[in-house]
């Protein structure tokens, strides 16, 4: 997401977002509404993903914005939301049932 932020869209030779759709652009847009709709997102990550370091450095981030979030740290996880899912499944579906379910 940081990539694709700081290099207008452009993830990858391949693959290109529209610029200004990644998650650090929209949190900036979001933290600077006036009255914005409550959101309280969950950031989760496993340790062992290679994304993980991003992913610590984006919730620092939303904490200087002040927008609240939930992070949910899977020691020894990959980048895979099934082992994510099998190891701290009760979590993310405590968390969709408090975030959904009303």
């Amino acid at each position: 997401e940081e990539k694709i932020r700081d290099n207008a869209g452009q993830e990858s030779k391949n693959v290109k977002f529209a610029d200004g759709n990644d998650a650090w652009t929209l949190a900036q847009k979001y933290s600077n509404r006036k009255n914005p709709s409550p959101l309280k997102p969950m950031i989760w990550v496993g340790t062992k993903g290679f994304n993980y370091e991003y992913n610590l450095k984006f919730m620092k981030y939303l904490d200087k914005l002040g927008i609240p979030h939930e992070k949910l740290v899977v020691p020894d996880a990959p980048h895979s939301a099934k082992i994510i899912y099998e190891k701290k499944g009760l979590e993310l579906m405590q968390f969709h049932d408090r975030n959904f379910g009303r």
